[in-house]
This record gives structure tokens, C-alpha cells and sequence, in this order.
């Protein structure tokens, strides 16, 4: 994935690190046929936030998750190309920008911080920028 897609994000995660001396880790992650499982997912014992990005590097979706491989894989079971039932993407994720942080209670509002900064197109809840 090209690293300027991926700018306004790392810019909004820099500027909520900065603001709440938060410790972050990163990984860029590419959803393909082979490593979509949970096992290949990195921080995937982590808690922390997830950017679905699509192949033209579109961001579509911010979450978070206690357990990231098993938040992040349950959108792709049983495939990537069968999502979960009742989630309609805008487009199809190709990449994912996975954020590990230390304590699983600052996932939440690192999650709404992105979402409001970022506003991905997928992210339907707590929308307060229409």
C-alpha cells in the first residue's frame, strides 16, 4: 500500500499521541487469500483500533477491538470474500493500518478520535460530521 494513503491517519494518530501521551505500535496489513485468518493478523493478541483501507487506498472503516485477530478476522469468516453477515462494505478492504496500544481502555476513544478526524466512509455510528 502506498505510504500517502496512509499519511492523514498516521498524522491523526501523531497529533492523539501527542495530546494524550499515548504509546502506540503500527503494521500495515494486507488482506489477501492467503493471510486473511486471525493468526496472521498483526498485534492479534492486542488491544487496540483498525483502518480497512481499499485497493485504491480509500479509507473505508475505523474499529477497535480487545483482541485484535479475532475483531479483524470476524469481518472475512468464513473468507474474505464472504464478509460476516449484515456488514455491506462500500468497497472491498484490501489493507488494514492495525494500531496496538497498551491498555485495552484506550482503544475506545482513540477509535471515536479517528473516526471524527479521518471520517471513513463505512463508519456509520456516531457520524457527527453530516
Amino acid at each position: 500500500m502506498d505510504e500517502r494513503h496512509l499519511q492523514p491517519a498516521r498524522n491523526a494518530l501523531n497529533d492523539y499521541q501527542e495530546r494524550y501521551q499515548l504509546k502506540t505500535e503500527t503494521a500495515v496489513y494486507a488482506l489477501t487469500e492467503e493471510n486473511w485468518r486471525d493468526e496472521y493478523i498483526p498485534f492479534r493478541q492486542s488491544s487496540g483500533c483498525y483502518l480497512f483501507y481499499d485497493e485504491a487506498g480509500q479509507l473505508l472503516y475505523v474499529g477497535k477491538a480487545v483482541n485484535l485477530g479475532a475483531r479483524v478476522g470476524s469481518y472475512f469468516n468464513p473468507s474474505p470474500f464472504a464478509p460476516k453477515p449484515g456488514h455491506v462494505w462500500s468497497a472491498m478492504p484490501h489493507h488494514a493500518l492495525v494500531i496496538r496500544v497498551e491498555n485495552f481502555w484506550e482503544a475506545p476513544s482513540l477509535e471515536e478520535y479517528l473516526i471524527n478526524a479521518l471520517k471513513p466512509a463505512d463508519n456509520t455510528r456516531g457520524r457527527n460530521w453530516d
